[in-house]
């Protein structure tokens, strides 16, 4: 079996560092961004871009620059706005987290900086094969880092 290409990057227009502190709704462009995410004190939610195989290698990173005190930050798949994890591309978060607890989750649908995160620098890496969403969160403390669903 040979190799094959099965997705590109996006052009993102040269802007690679965003601030987050509210809701957002990601984009195939946002491929190959860092943001730097201060924890809000009430929830605030991210949404991933749609699956697809076009978008194959789109990946980002998010640093969690300030904690909050009573907010979560969640990183969430297409569409999924609900708690039940039944619309869009949910259940479809792989996570691992590597740090204290050393964990996964499979079919979750989102990561996120937990409310009670101590850590700042904490970071959680998503990236796509166009099929699923894998996350990787590093964090020195438990619950820092948190998959859900």
């Amino acid at each position: 079996m040979a190799n094959a290409l099965i997705g590109s990057h996006p052009s993102h227009g040269f802007k690679v560092v965003e601030q987050l502190d509210s809701n957002k709704q990601l984009t195939r462009s946002d491929s190959g961004k860092l943001y730097f995410v201060d924890q809000p004190d009430i929830h605030a939610f991210v949404s991933l871009p749609k699956l697809s195989l076009e978008i194959a290698g789109w990946h980002c990173k998010f640093i969690l620059r300030s904690i909050g005190t009573s907010g979560d930050f969640h990183i969430k798949a297409f569409g999924d706005w609900e708690e039940d994890g039944t619309t869009g591309d949910a259940d479809t978060v792989q996570i691992l987290e590597v740090g204290a607890s050393k964990t996964g989750i499979s079919n979750a649908d989102n990561v996120q900086f937990y409310q009670n995160a101590v850590t700042e620098g904490a970071v959680i890496e998503i990236m796509t094969d166009g099929s699923n969403w894998y996350a990787l969160g590093y964090a020195n403390v438990a619950g820092d880092v948190y998959g859900d669903g």
